[in-house]
């Protein structure tokens, strides 16, 4: 069957989740663990509530429960309250795992999806200079994406300095366009965006 670039996406945002490994990856990039009494909150250091919403439709495609997503008046974050304790408690062991550098979910694919939405970049998109790059502090958690993006055949460069403690990595220009199939630059920022599995949370 022929694929078009439209139907590309359309496949990749509606594909469906089997598994943890989008939250795994976005977490892994950005996610503060904060339960208080019987309240279990990720805390996510994002502006845009429509990237939180995608991660809280992710959340309800796994669990299948509904999380509440509010931002605080004057914060600069979003914060998602799960439902569940026991599911707080599981993401926060697989977030810790990825932290070490160890791959703990199953699909590579999805991991480092959230973890583009999460700390991935697409640079001056559109022009011939357009690149992908991710920065974090964490080198173990790089070398875990470049790894993985390598085994989707994804090659990048080098983790290198990015500022006093804060490290990058770059996907290679001629993969670029196999990054954006395979997985995706599509982040949403304003307005309410589907999520990966389906419509908004309401």
């Amino acid at each position: 069957m022929l694929t078009t670039k439209s139907n590309e996406e359309s496949l990749w945002r509606f594909r469906l989740l089997s598994d943890e490994s989008y939250l795994v990856g976005f977490l892994a990039g950005d996610g503060a663990f904060n339960q208080h009494l019987s309240h279990y909150r990720i805390v996510l250091d994002t502006p845009y509530p429509s990237l939180a919403e995608r991660f809280a439709n992710e959340v309800l495609a796994v669990t299948g429960k509904h999380p509440l997503v509010y931002m605080p008046k004057s914060k600069h974050e979003v914060r998602v309250q799960l439902q569940s304790r026991e599911w707080y408690e599981h993401l926060l062991a697989l977030r810790n795992r990825a932290r070490t550098g160890e791959l703990p979910v199953t699909n590579r694919q999805l991991f480092v999806k959230g973890f583009f939405d999460a700390e991935g970049c697409l640079q001056n998109p559109g022009t011939r200079n357009e690149q992908v790059t991710f920065s974090n502090n964490n080198v173990a958690l790089l070398d875990l994406v470049k790894v993985s993006l390598q085994l989707l055949g994804i090659e990048t460069g080098k983790i290198y300095a990015h500022g006093e403690r804060c490290h990058g990595l770059a996907v290679r220009a001629h993969s670029l366009q196999l990054f954006k199939t395979v997985i995706g630059v599509d982040k949403p920022h304003r307005g309410i965006t589907p999520s990966l599995s389906g419509g908004p949370v309401r």
